[in-house]
């Protein structure tokens, strides 16, 4: 259910399509220069693009593997490999409810023993997600905007309680491990729900004049966690050796992947996020021309026909010149060093054929 508020209103002017059509392109001019920051903002992305991404997976390519043996004593980046050892398993303690307003006794329950634990305790309750629109009408011969509140209310999950628990563990006994909010898991965990937990010091449901459904106000226990299992399987862990510790490093990461699926697990992440930055890119381009040539564009909008085959047009061109741009852009921060080189061999080769070509004339003088 929504409802909806103004909270202001203004005139802006007279609602005959001249004066509109007029300050619609006031208004299209003033955003000129928004188009040109678009501009530069898809330009920083493009360069992030192409030199903002940090390749760990050339970094970890380069570093060697090694046994937990072979790694002691170093003080620096490594990347090492062995069998898990969990000397004490950590686990969750919580209450469970006998129903769902969690009213009477509640029995004492835990978690399964585990090497991590990702903890989320969540009620259900009625949200409240406000948005601002801007609106127009016709008002007696005036155009006015308004500012209309809405609010809509729904009924969902909210986390109350969140907490990640990590299980000291060694591999083949002799490196420790230390995994924290910074260790990247590239592990797949386990999930569990358990419904009606006490969650301690909640405040009171708010039904924001709704009629709440039967579900409102019960809560539940949502965790993620990595079991101990039998036989002990082996882990490839990157991070800064100290004191035959791993506790944080850049990259610091748990997998139980094999040493080339992680590089390709990296790689992959790695191009995702390139191509991410080079569509954002192009998109703000896009609009940034757009924005520029819309003040032509509002000019000829009222011309039947041409107003539309002008604005097609301007799309078409916004297109191809966003492309071109960033496309162009890519190659010159990728390639630059191979450009400035042809550069350089063509600046010579002119001045090579300049020089060769006077000298027949100055022989003939």
């Amino acid at each position: 259910m929504a409802t909806e508020r103004v909270i202001s209103s203004r005139v802006v002017g007279s609602s005959n399509p001249i004066a509109k059509k007029v300050r619609s392109i006031s208004s299209s001019i003033k955003g000129v220069g928004c188009g040109f920051i678009m501009l530069i903002i898809g330009l920083v992305l493009i360069y992030q693009s192409v030199y903002g991404v940090k390749e760990y997976s050339k970094i970890l390519a380069a570093l060697p593997m090694q046994e937990a043996s072979e790694s002691m004593g170093n003080e620096e980046l490594v990347k090492v490999k062995g069998m898990v050892d969990v000397p004490t398993p950590v686990e969750y303690s919580y209450e469970k409810c006998a129903n769902a307003q969690c009213f009477g006794e509640t029995t004492p329950s835990k978690t399964e023993l585990a090497l991590y634990l990702s903890i989320d305790k969540q009620r259900f309750e009625i949200v409240e997600h406000v948005r601002t629109e801007t609106r127009t009408r016709d008002v007696g011969g005036d155009e006015v905007e308004e500012q209309v509140e809405v609010k809509e209310y729904k009924e969902e999950w909210v986390s109350k309680e969140k907490k990640t628990l990590w299980a000291d563990f060694t591999l083949n006994g002799k490196v420790t491990v230390k995994g924290s909010p910074d260790t990247k898991l590239m592990i797949d965990t386990q999930e569990k729900e358990v419904a009606n937990v006490k969650i301690d010091n909640l405040s009171a449901l708010n039904y924001y004049g709704q009629q709440p459904s039967a579900q409102v106000g019960s809560t539940r226990l949502v965790y993620s966690y990595i079991p101990l299992s039998l036989p002990a399987p082996e882990y490839i862990v990157t991070g800064r050796m100290e004191t035959n510790t791993i506790r944080s490093g850049d990259p610091f990461i748990v997998t139980d992947m094999t040493e080339s699926q992680l590089i390709q697990a990296l790689g992959d992440e790695e191009n995702f996020t390139r191509w991410a930055f080079a569509i954002g890119s192009w998109v703000l381009t896009f609009i940034g021309l757009s924005m520029i040539m819309a003040p032509i564009i509002e000019l000829v909008d009222w011309i039947p026909l041409f107003g539309w085959a002008a604005k097609a047009a301007a799309t078409g061109l916004a297109f191809v010149i966003a492309t071109v741009l960033v496309l162009g852009s890519w190659l010159i921060l990728k390639f630059w060093w191979l450009i400035l080189l042809l550069t350089i061999a063509l600046i010579a080769l002119a001045v090579y054929l300049v020089a060769k070509k006077r000298k027949p004339e100055t022989a003939e003088k």
